[in-house]
Formats: structure tokens, C-alpha cells, sequence
């Protein structure tokens, strides 16, 4: 880290897992819905500008469908072109395997997707319990760099992005006694799920392979006292 740069290394486990790349730019048509002759809006303002260009991004690693009975259907696991559907479910499963054990406090449910002779395998992380409505994705990116204390690494949703109805992403923050030397190795993709914003009549929430859906953005948190 030299100055105000940082230099992060990064490798995916595959090669179609979507490429990473650093800051994000909205659809601004889609944000605004289609509304012309717009004048100076928010995108204009140097801070959002600012913001909009920072940030590890990470796009879905594959197609989930998430069903309210808590199953998962898995889908483009190698790439578009492959439209096998994985079957998952955090009670019993046709696929993978099932791991359930308590990770700092809280329950945790490991699905493991299937993957290529010899290679890396990604998993699904169903937090607490079956309601099924927490998921930690396995992004398919790997740092093999380390940045040194104090950097921390924030996990934010998109600026202005549109995630599908019924997803949203929240934010997380590493611990800096996370692992020693300081090295974050999988890049994960936090998803909460709501269905009670489905349409009626709807099952499910899909998110589609190579959306944009995360930010990993290295910073260093100062401890902050509030004097009023």
C-alpha cells in the first residue's frame, strides 16, 4: 500500500466466474425509470462520483432461484452454456453435501455445489435458522494478497442498483483478528431475502449469473467517540 493506493491480487476458481472489477456504474435509465430531459440529479454530485469508483466488485458466480420452502435451484454453475439445474436444500439435498455447525456463535448451514474433478467447489451458507431468508454466496474470487493492519474490508450493497424484488444485500465488516497474517481469502456475496415482496402467487427470487450484486471495499475504521 503506497500512499493513497492498494495494490490487491486477486484469482478466480474458475474461468467463468465473472471478472471482478473496481467501482460500479449504475444503469442511470433504469434508476430514474425512463424519465428524459433530466437536469443536474445526483449523479452530478462529486461525493456519488467519488463513491461510484471505489470498491471490489463481485457478479453472481452462477443463476439461484430461491424457493419459500428454502430449497435452492442452481443453475449456469460452468458458464451460460451450461443449463444443468442443481437441485439444493438446506433439510436434505440430491447434490453436494450438507455441514451444519455453529461459526462464532451462531448457526451456520454449508451446501457444497458440485464442481469439476480435481477443482474447487464452491458453497452456499444458509445463516440461522430454515426460514432460509439469510444466504452467504461463495463469490468464486480468492485474494492471495494481504494488506496490513489496520485496513479492514467493508461489504456494501451497489450504489443505485436495482436488485431483483425480494433481494437486497447488507453490510458487513472483517474482523481485524479475522486471521493472521491479515489476508481475506474468499470473497463471499451476502444476500437477505424477503418474500413477502413477491407478487402473489409467486415462489421465488432469482438472481441471474454475472449481476453485479457486492462491493468488498478496504478501509481503515477509526474507533469514533461521539461528544454532543
Amino acid at each position: 500500500m503506497k500512499g493513497t493506493s492498494l495494490d490487491v491480487v486477486v484469482t478466480r476458481c474458475h474461468e467463468w466466474i465473472p471478472v471482478p472489477s473496481v467501482g460500479y456504474q449504475p444503469d442511470w435509465d433504469l434508476v430514474h425509470g425512463g424519465v428524459s430531459d433530466l437536469s443536474h440529479d445526483h449523479r452530478h454530485c462529486p461525493a456519488i462520483q467519488n463513491r461510484l469508483g471505489v470498491g471490489i466488485t463481485l457478479g453472481m458466480p452462477y443463476t439461484a432461484r430461491f424457493h419459500r420452502n428454502g430449497s435452492v435451484d442452481v443453475t449456469h454453475l460452468r458458464g451460460l452454456e451450461d443449463d444443468t439445474v442443481y437441485h439444493l436444500d438446506p433439510r436434505k439435498t440430491e447434490c453436494g453435501t450438507i455441514e451444519r455447525e455453529v461459526v462464532e456463535g451462531f448457526d451456520t448451514t454449508r451446501l457444497t455445489l458440485p464442481g469439476p474433478d480435481g477443482g474447487v467447489r464452491l458453497r452456499i451458507f444458509l445463516i440461522g435458522d430454515l426460514r432460509a431468508n439469510a444466504w452467504i454466496l461463495d463469490g468464486g474470487v480468492r485474494v492471495v494478497s494481504s494488506v496490513a493492519d489496520p485496513v479492514q474490508y467493508l461489504l456494501t450493497p451497489l450504489p443505485y442498483h436495482r436488485y431483483p424484488q425480494g433481494c437486497s444485500v447488507n453490510q458487513g465488516l472483517t474482523s481485524l483478528s479475522q486471521s493472521k497474517p491479515r489476508q481475506v481469502t474468499h470473497l463471499k456475496i451476502p444476500i437477505d431475502l424477503d418474500f413477502a415482496q413477491l407478487k402473489p402467487g409467486e415462489e421465488s427470487i432469482e438472481v441471474s449469473y454475472r449481476t453485479p450484486m457486492v462491493q468488498w471495499l478496504p478501509v481503515v475504521v477509526p474507533r469514533v467517540r461521539l461528544k454532543i
